[in-house]
Formats: structure tokens, sequence, C-alpha cells
């Protein structure tokens, strides 16, 4: 196997050789907005050397995108204004603009010498990049940037459990080479484009057609940020990962989701970073790295190799039978408009699902019984799968996310394995909210959150 698997994460997706005619390099950034570990960027500048043509990159800004509101956009917005910075620093043109479809992608792209962009593994963003491919006379490459491994090297076909890959993305951990650094760009691309401005980026924005209702979020977007997270949880948490990570009353989880899901911070970096100060040996680091090695790099493959990612058909099929099975069972409760609004009997529902509504982030231990419960209170199983995706998309900041996909199929049953039979779940594993009582201090959790919610929120529901 190559001793970098770093080269592999390029791949060509059309039959077309570089434009001759080309003016440049065109690199459509989609979720790689850092310039430390990107790998696309990486590629993009080392293809315009190749050529001596300059490289300009795109970032298009969709209007009507599913479930958009300012919480994304805002911390979007703040990745791309420094971005925009360091793009400048190393004399990279870079074209911030709001778009409703691909037109303006497409007359940028049929200008170009080579297209590069973003490997995405969500069937929306892949579609339009493989349609583009198509239309013009370039050649066009797809970089997985925002994965530590490129994703056909651990398993090429869909997992159905954890195992299955644990041990080879734990020993192939040096494959992935450690030292990153970008060429310098041969031309001065600033010269062969207008100049961006932060109040550019601000204009494009104030376009958009946005939910200004959600709006509040915990975390500043962008790469300065990312780093000041990762070195503060590597200094402070990391120690107490194994035993803390899922006490939701304390605060030991890194919180790099969000970051990874914009594309600010690259687990290459992540791991790389905290194997300078540690090995796997630590149980802390194991644990760790099973969250954002093995279960993240599970979501990657279950959204590739997976067309129903997103719904029910998705799960297997003892899962769908059992659920199947018990749909007629009496529930004690029974909500469906109440679940939004964070209105049940629960007051640990209630503050779970008002945190993610409220501050954007749910306590990562929270969301398995968060989802647990809307199956347990929903009449529809069906319903209550689509729900789920629905909210988790909408107010996560980290949302249409493969995490976020896999975390709502795990709930009904995937990558698991059957429980003893009971009902309303059948064979699925089933969470109370006495096992959170006996697992870590849930009542502080509650005080906790509402303590936040009190000074940082207002009612999204109640007039």
């Amino acid at each position: 196997m190559d001793k970098d698997l770093n080269y592999l994460r390029i791949k060509k997706i059309n039959n077309k050789i570089e434009n001759n005619q080309g003016e440049y390099v065109f690199y459509w950034v989609i979720n790689g907005l850092r310039i430390d570990y990107n790998f696309s960027l990486k590629f993009a500048i080392e293809k315009a050397n190749k050529l001596q043509k300059p490289l300009l990159v795109f970032f298009g800004l969709k209007d009507g995108y599913y479930w958009s509101n300012l919480r994304h956009y805002q911390f979007l917005k703040e990745g791309l204004i420094e971005f925009l910075g360091g793009l400048k620093h190393l004399k990279i043109a870079f074209v911030v603009k709001k778009i409703n479809d691909d037109k303006l992608i497409f007359n940028y792209a049929k200008k170009a010498v080579a297209v590069i962009s973003d490997e995405v593994y969500l069937r929306g963003v892949k579609n339009r990049q493989e349609a583009l491919s198509d239309k013009i006379a370039a050649s066009f490459y797809l970089v997985e940037n925002n994965s530590y491994y490129p994703i056909n090297i651990i398993l090429n076909k869909k997992a159905s459990f954890s195992w299955q890959i644990r041990d080879k993305i734990f020993n192939f951990l040096n494959l992935v080479k450690k030292d990153f650094y970008l060429e310098k760009t041969k031309i001065n691309c600033l010269n062969f484009f207008p100049t961006l401005k932060k109040e550019d980026i601000e204009k494009e924005f104030a376009k958009l057609n946005l939910d200004k209702k959600i709006y509040f979020k915990k975390f500043i977007g962008g790469e300065r940020e990312a780093d000041k997270i990762l070195k503060e949880f590597i200094e402070k948490k990391l120690s107490f990962y194994k035993r803390f990570h899922s006490c939701p009353e304390k605060d030991y989880t890194s919180n790099l989701s969000s970051y990874l899901h914009f594309g600010n911070i690259s687990p290459v970096k992540v791991v790389n970073e905290i194997l300078k100060r540690s090995s796997l040996k630590d149980e802390n680091v194991y644990s760790f790295f099973n969250e954002l090695l093995v279960w993240r790099e599970l979501s990657f493959n279950f959204v590739y190799f997976d067309k129903n990612y997103y719904n029910f058909k998705s799960l297997p099929t003892w899962a769908k039978l059992t659920l199947e099975k018990h749909k007629n069972d009496k529930r004690d409760y029974l909500y469906f408009s109440q679940l939004e609004k964070g209105e049940t009997h629960d007051k640990y529902w209630n503050t779970c699902q008002k945190e993610m509504v409220y501050l954007g982030k749910m306590a990562n231990y929270m969301r398995m019984y968060w989802a647990k419960k809307v199956i347990e209170w929903t009449k529809d199983w069906k319903k209550a799968y689509s729900w789920l995706v629905k909210i988790n998309n909408k107010y996560e900041l980290d949302g249409r996310d493969p995490n976020g996909y896999l975390g709502v199929s795990w709930s009904f049953g995937n990558f698991d394995r059957p429980w003893r039979e009971r009902k309303i779940f059948g064979k699925v594993r089933y969470m109370s909210s006495s096992g959170l009582e006996r697992k870590f201090d849930i009542k502080k959790y509650v005080e906790k959150v509402n303590k936040e919610l009190s000074s940082n929120t207002k009612d999204l529901f109640h007039k």
C-alpha cells in the first residue's frame, strides 16, 4: 500500500483532459474553508503552478437551501471571511456569490483549464458536481478533503457495524502523512480578478432569503477559532475524555463537530496535534479517536454507499420488521406538534430539545436519548424518523452532516444489534430517564442548560 494515503484522495470524475483554451484553474470550494491541511487547495495550487495558470477559488451561496437559517449562515460567513484573508495572503483570487442554481458556476468552470472541488458524500452536492463535470470541456477532480482516510481505503462497501472498520482505522493511522505544506503560487492571481473584500461577502449574504428567527449559536466560525478550541481540548479536556465525555453536565467533549462540518479544520490536523503530545495507548486518546475517526468515517461510508441514508429504508431488515410489528402498541404518551417546542412531560427531554433549538448544539449523549423518546412518543415510527432528520438538520449547527444521518439511523437499530424485545421498540435498543439518572448528574445538566437559555434566547414559538 502507498506510504502516503493523501495522494489517494484525488479522483477524476470525467473523461476530459485539461482544457488548453482555459484561462485559469478553478477550485469550487464546498466545505474546505481553511488554509491548513486543505488538500483540495493544495492540489489546486500544484495544478495551477504546473500549467502556469492563475488559480480562482469560488464559493456559491445557495439560496433556498433546505432548512437554511441565520444560525448556519452566520457561522459560514465567519469562516468565509477568514478564508478570504488566508487566500489573499497566498495571492489567490476568491469569488463569493449568491446563486439560485449552478449557471454561474458553469460560466466560471467552462473557462477553466481544470476544475477541482471538495468531495461531498451527500447526494445533493454530489449530483451537482457530476452534472457540471459532464457539461464542461475541462477535466474535473474531486478531492476527499474532510475525511481522515479516502473512503474506499477502509472498506469498499457499506459497513454494518463499527467494528468492521475500527482495526483498519487504527492500524493505518501512520499512513496518512503528517506534514502539510502549500506551494507558493507562481502567478499572482490577484492581478487577474477583481479584489474581493469583506464587505462584498456581507452584501452577498444580505441577498439571501433566510429564516432569521433561528440565529443564536454558541460558537464562532472560522479556522482560528477551530484551532483555539482544539488547543483548549488537548490541554484541558482530553485527559478526562474517557471518563466524562458522556456526562453532559460537564463539558469534556471537543466541540469540534461544527468546525469539521464546515471544513474549518481537518481531522488530519486534529489527529496530528493530539499525537504530538500523546499516543493511541492513552485510553482517552483511543476513546476520542473512536468518535472522531471510527464513527465519523463510518458516517461517510453510510451516506456514500446507501442512497437511502436520509430515510427509514436505510435500516436493516430486522429493525424494520420489529418496529413494524410493534407499530400499534399502546403508547403511554403521544406527542407530535409539542415536540419541536419541547413541551412534553419529560423535563430531561425538553431540556435537550431546547438546548438544540435555542443554542444550536445538543449534548452528544443526549442526542441518543432525544431520538429514542421520539420513537416512543410518536404514533408512526416512520414519521418519527422523518421528523428527527428534519429537526436535527434545521437546528443543529452541525446539521445536514453524515454524522447526523448516522445518529438518527442508529437510534432505529442501524449499526446496532437486536436487544430483548419490548413494546413499541421491539428489538431496537431502548433508553430510559432512569438510565440517565444512573449514568450522570442529569439534574445539573438541566440547571446548566436552563442558565444558558435564560440569558441567550427569546421564545421562537409563543408571541
